[in-house]
């Protein structure tokens, strides 16, 4: 999992894009995306979520060679 300020930087970068589209449909979905974001940033700097180092995660082990 990524640090808090890499989920606010896409929170803003979803925003930005839903400023520039014309379809207000597309528009809402990047702003609610955007708020979800926010949210894992906010329970990622309140110590709610636990950040690890993906090498550990089992799914993300690599196979023995």
């Amino acid at each position: 999992m990524h640090e808090a300020q890499y989920y606010r930087d896409q929170a803003i970068r979803l925003r930005r894009f839903a400023e520039e589209t014309k379809n207000s449909g597309i528009s809402d979905d990047l702003e609610r995306l955007a708020i979800d974001f926010d949210d894992i940033a906010e329970d990622l700097e309140q110590g709610l979520i636990e950040i690890r180092n993906p090498d550990l995660l089992p799914q993300r082990r690599r196979p023995p060679r």
